[in-house]
């Protein structure tokens, strides 16, 4: 099994409101026979979530490239908000589907947050096989946990 961690995150100095000024990146590890391939990349701006999310978007194209899509595969993601939207929650359906059969809007009936890159997510997992989600704690220390959080300080550092 083929294993993928998505790290995102971001320096907010203002609590729980982003502003245009903070900083937040994005880190993929895909681990495939014996090697560890990388990317990353920021944005001003943008949200936790929104990071969150550019990782797995971005992972799934590099697996995709890779002419991995018909594998089995293990993505180790941080972020419990990204997992129970694309994999099943605790009534047995995954949030984005409900999304899509309500026109990308909440069961409460709110416009669901980022609908554009929710789309983009759920047409790249939609050419997968085989894909498990598995989620970590925040910080864990793993190895792949922990090269994904020093590649998103180190993306954001150079900002």
């Amino acid at each position: 099994m083929l294993y993928d961690e998505q790290y995102g995150g971001c320096r907010n100095n203002e609590g729980e409101h982003v502003l245009p000024t903070d900083k937040a990146a994005w880190a993929y590890v895909i681990l495939h026979d014996g090697h560890a391939m990388t990317a990353t990349g920021g944005k001003v701006g943008a949200t936790n979530n929104q990071m969150e999310m550019t990782a797995v978007l971005e992972s799934l194209k590099a697996l995709e490239d890779m002419g991995l899509s018909q594998k089995k595969l293990l993505l180790s993601l941080d972020s419990d908000y990204v997992r129970k939207a694309l994999s099943d929650s605790s009534n047995g359906t995954a949030w984005i589907k409900g999304w899509k059969e309500r026109g990308w809007r909440k069961s409460n009936g709110e416009a669901v947050a980022n609908p554009d890159l929710w789309k983009e997510i759920d047409k790249e997992f939609s050419k997968f096989f085989d894909l498990t989600l598995q989620h970590v704690t925040g910080h864990a220390n793993s190895d792949g946990n922990n090269l994904a959080d020093a590649l998103v300080n180190e993306q954001m550092d150079k900002m």
